[in-house]
């Protein structure tokens, strides 16, 4: 059955004065500073210069269920010259050996390429060819619609309708799209979304094309559909608990991806991993799932985000945190908090230099620092 996803964002940020002086705040005053944005909403072990950790073993995509790739057909519409469709083999031959592969929670695995982050690219395979594609590097377009085009030449090149229709497998389904945020075209039958900068004039922030089985499973639109006969499935597959870590940690590891891309976009530093800090954000997701609640202060120990830290014995002269929950994907966590100004600002922030996340499940975490400097 279709879920409808959840969607909750919660930011909150910290300057500590590199003198004496610690960091003190009230229940009152913290609870002002983090605010929420309103309903429209395994440790990961890294720390080598700054590198995410290696790749999950070559074996990982045979031990997850994947998506029948029989019925994909190339499309004529590309991004990065890679199209729905092509096969895993054309895309090695075109980028070479990905510097990750990672598993997603809807029966694929990514292929990350992450050298180079102005040609920043994830590419989807399932049975050996490609069902979905994503990047939010200042090279990436479509025909010529890319990253930096304005909202008035999108909407010129495509026509931009509040529901958006299309048939799979005799199933008529139709999905209510967001324009103003996250419009979703069809090109020639090729779903493709184009993320929005809500805060740099509605520019296109992102492009992502998406196999319509892929687009159905992972609920990314509010939909209804008809059919006659036997119901539609468009559940994802049910993962193991295995496989649901592996994909928790490839979502950290995505996240720590997409924030230094959109900070190279913004011509900011690339923020450096940290393990500790990854593992007191993951510890926080973790607990959130488990004890029901969203909050940056927890509800089980009564810690906010700067007590956390202080926990783990991490120093920091400055500190902030993001969180969200309810979202199919670190993808669409990131482009919701860059959306949003308190998130927006943590991520693309002078004040900090590295960066931990972590991930349980749908609940995200992202921690920011700037370590305090020897005494």
């Amino acid at each position: 059955m279709y879920k409808r996803w959840f969607i909750a964002l919660g930011s909150i940020s910290v300057l500590a004065l590199m003198t004496a002086w610690e960091f003190r705040t009230n229940s009152a005053d913290l609870q002002q500073a983090i605010g929420k944005s309103p309903q429209t909403n395994t440790p990961v072990v890294i720390e080598v210069n700054g590198n995410p950790p290696a790749a999950l073993p070559a074996t990982v995509s045979g031990r997850l269920p994947t998506v029948t790739a029989a019925a994909i057909e190339r499309t004529a519409v590309s991004l990065f010259d890679i199209a729905l469709g092509d096969t895993e083999q054309q895309v090695l031959s075109k980028w070479g050996q990905p510097q990750r592969r990672d598993p997603s929670p809807f029966g694929y695995v990514w292929l990350v390429y992450n050298q180079d982050l102005d040609r920043y690219l994830q590419v989807g395979i399932a049975d050996g060819k490609v069902v979905d594609l994503y990047s939010n590097a200042p090279a990436a377009a479509v025909d010529d619609i890319g990253v930096g085009t304005d909202y008035q030449t999108l909407a010129q090149k495509h026509e931009l309708k509040n529901t958006v229709s299309f048939t799979y497998k005799e199933v008529n389904v139709e999905l209510t799209n967001q324009v103003k945020e996250r419009p979703l075209v069809l090109v020639g039958g090729t779903p493709i979304i184009f993320y929005l900068d809500k805060h740099s004039q509605s520019d296109v922030s992102a492009i992502r094309l998406v196999d319509k089985l892929i687009l159905l499973r992972g609920g990314y639109y509010e939909m209804k559909w008809t059919y006659s006969g036997d119901g539609p499935n468009f559940d994802a597959p049910v993962l193991t608990l295995l496989q649901r870590q592996q994909i928790d940690t490839a979502h950290a590891r995505q996240i720590f991806d997409l924030v230094n891309v959109s900070r190279r976009r913004n011509q900011l530093p690339p923020l450096a991993w940290n393990e500790q800090v990854a593992s007191v954000a993951q510890s926080h997701s973790h607990d959130m799932s488990d004890a029901h609640f969203f909050d940056h202060i927890s509800a089980s120990t009564g810690l906010d985000p700067f007590e956390r830290l202080k926990f783990s014995h991490i120093a920091y002269q400055a500190a902030g945190e993001n969180i969200a929950a309810g979202y199919p994907d670190a993808i669409e966590a990131h482009e919701g908090w860059m959306n949003s100004p308190g998130h927006r600002k943590n991520i693309l922030s002078k004040e900090f230099s590295q960066l931990g996340a972590g991930v349980y499940d749908d609940f995200y975490t992202e921690d920011f620092i700037t370590p305090r400097a020897p005494q």
